[in-house]
């Protein structure tokens, strides 16, 4: 088959360290192995506008979004899951029915979401200190829900948590929205 195209971009190899920060960016908290990647997608609603005779339609893009889809999280670390879930979960030492954690809700009909930044950084080397590229996502929250799959001893795979993060811009930044770094 004939090259369709003489533009070349570097294609990223398979695993990446996603990571989840509550507090602005100052410490991130590292959420472990996923069966997969990620899912990036750039949503926004389009505004045409008739300026009458002064010019053509004017088209604008307005009300900016990200979406971001990692596959499965295989770990069940409860602190974790509470981070991910931050504003909505929380753990504590279970008492019943055995030692570990209670995973519970904590409000009523209405929860005020907490803002999270989600990192996605791919290493080129094992010591991970070359990073071949990162993608930050600003403002976000699950907002599609989430799902815990439990898998019966007769199915392939593990226990997986499923969760979505959508991104708006962040007014109080300046509208920072997302940052992709790519190493050349």
């Amino acid at each position: 088959m004939p090259n369709q195209t003489a533009v070349r971009a570097l294609q990223f190899p398979d695993g990446f360290k996603m990571e989840i920060s509550i507090d602005d960016g100052s410490t991130f908290v590292d959420v472990g192995v996923l069966s997969g990647g990620a899912q990036v997608t750039f949503n926004w609603e389009e505004q045409v506008i008739d300026a009458g005779n002064v010019t053509e339609l004017e088209n604008y893009i307005k009300n900016l979004s990200v979406a971001l889809a990692p596959s499965a999280l295989l770990s069940w670390d409860p602190a974790i899951i509470t981070q991910i879930w931050a504003g909505i979960f929380t753990n504590t030492a279970a008492t019943d029915p055995g030692v570990g954690f209670d995973i519970e809700n904590v409000a009523t009909h209405r929860i005020t979401q907490t803002k999270k930044i989600v990192r996605l950084t791919h290493y080129t080397d094992t010591a991970l200190t070359i990073e071949d590229f990162q993608f930050t996502l600003y403002n976000s929250t699950v907002d599609a829900g989430g799902s815990m799959n439990f898998k019966g001893a007769n199915e392939d795979g593990l226990n997986e948590i499923t969760a979505s993060f959508t991104g708006r811009p962040a007014f109080a930044s300046a509208g920072e929205l997302f940052k992709f770094f790519m190493l050349t």
